[in-house]
């Protein structure tokens, strides 16, 4: 490859390592994931926090967005090197106090004078506009190299995904420093004897500050856990522990319908497929058993070879043969003669999810979920994810659950 500007941009951004590239010229065998890339291309996940990279880029941009004012490259990166020390000592001057979630007049100015740093560094870069992010990547990596970054979308998920990648963890995951009193007036005292005992400190040391390196993220981890401990204490009776430590993650479910077939009347589970787990790398799928007029599972490994009892609303009855059309499905949703019944089990194994059959005691315990006191009673919209519910007469958001 020639040695020009060009070519180096390339290999800076991207540059295979010597196992890679023989791999792709000679067909040598492909290094491992982590060996593709050398240590000093830009785009490599592991150079992501990498200050002494990401400023090259960071450089490259601001040098080449400045040239046309006529000065030379040296004075450009002493430009660059005076606005990005700014940057770092008003950052210092402001994260270096404590309790700095209190808005005081100190705290106030110290605040604008870091907007003001970063406000000027920014005016120094590109403006980079995407109003069709999406999930916001070009955005992400745009703000990385410094440049000053919008980004919409008319989706409001996508916008809500941006939010929380983009302006949050810009507006709030920051160092911050708490006095044991706050501290403790913000996550409770169970919370400081938790992070002393992580960090090496004491409880009762005089003039204790509490170091967080990310507020947003001890924020998040704080107050999910919360959720999770009060959840727990309200429903945690409907996922039993069994003897060896293993608690349900989730419960399948499947309405029940009826064979309209006099002789038969057997109670059929409404399944458009069988499988608990369908990927490339694993295949978990219900088997059924059919008793007389009774259908039961086991769960088995594998492609499944069952084929679904459910065609556009109608139901083939495995035990006769006999098909309930999708009018006769629908008139015993509405005269609410269908039911429901635990089919299967799910827990958190050590690698991954693992599936079981429900226990009795299961059974005995989810029978006696209250019901709700009023159900949603809104409509479901006919064009959504589940266009079949109205079909089957669940005319009410609140029948679906």
């Amino acid at each position: 490859m020639e040695d020009n500007l060009r070519n180096r941009l390339q290999m800076f951004i991207g540059k295979f390592t010597e196992e890679m590239q023989q791999h792709l010229l000679h067909q040598k065998p492909k290094p491992g994931a982590n060996n593709l890339l050398t240590d000093t291309s830009l785009i490599k996940w592991d150079c992501k926090n990498n200050e002494a990279i990401i400023n090259k880029a960071r450089k490259l941009i601001w040098v080449a967005h400045n040239s046309n004012g006529g000065k030379s490259v040296e004075i450009l990166l002493k430009d660059f090197d005076k606005a990005y020390k700014a940057i770092t000592e008003a950052e210092e001057n402001l994260y270096s106090m404590a309790d700095r979630h209190i808005a005081t007049e100190t705290v106030t100015a110290k605040q604008a004078a870091l907007n003001a740093t970063i406000d000027a560094f920014l005016d120094k870069m590109p403006k980079v506009f995407d109003p069709f992010a999406g999930g916001g990547a070009i955005p992400l990596e745009a703000a990385r190299l410094g440049c000053r970054t919008f980004g919409n979308d008319i989706n409001p998920v996508a916008h809500i995904i941006q939010k929380g990648s983009l302006e949050f963890p810009q507006k709030y995951g920051k160092p911050i420093i708490y006095s044991k009193t706050e501290f403790e007036k913000l996550y409770g005292k169970e919370e400081l004897i938790k992070w002393c005992i992580t960090n090496g400190k004491h409880a009762d040391a005089k003039d204790l500050k509490i170091e967080i390196a990310n507020r947003l993220s001890f924020d998040v981890e704080f107050y999910a856990k919360k959720l999770l401990s009060e959840t727990e204490k309200e429903i945690g009776y409907l996922y039993p522990t069994d003897k060896k430590g293993n608690e349900p993650i989730a419960y399948y479910w499947a309405r029940v319908g009826t064979c309209i077939n006099p002789s038969c009347k057997a109670e059929i589970p409404l399944l458009k497929s069988f499988y608990l787990a369908n990927t490339k790398s694993k295949l978990v799928y219900l088997n059924p058993i059919i008793k007389g007029k009774s259908v039961t599972f086991e769960i088995k490994i594998g492609k499944s070879p069952n084929e679904s009892w459910l065609y556009r609303g109608n139901l083939q009855c495995p035990v006769c043969g006999n098909t309930t059309d999708v009018n006769a499905l629908k008139q015993q949703f509405l005269d609410k003669k269908t039911s429901e019944r635990l089919i299967a089990v799910i827990e958190e194994g050590k690698n991954s999810k693992e599936y079981r059959l429900p226990k009795s005691t299961e059974i005995e315990i989810l029978s006696k979920v209250p019901k709700m006191s009023k159900d949603p009673a809104n409509q479901c919209l006919l064009n959504t994810l589940r266009p079949y519910l109205p079909v089957l007469g669940v005319l009410l958001n609140g029948v679906i659950y």
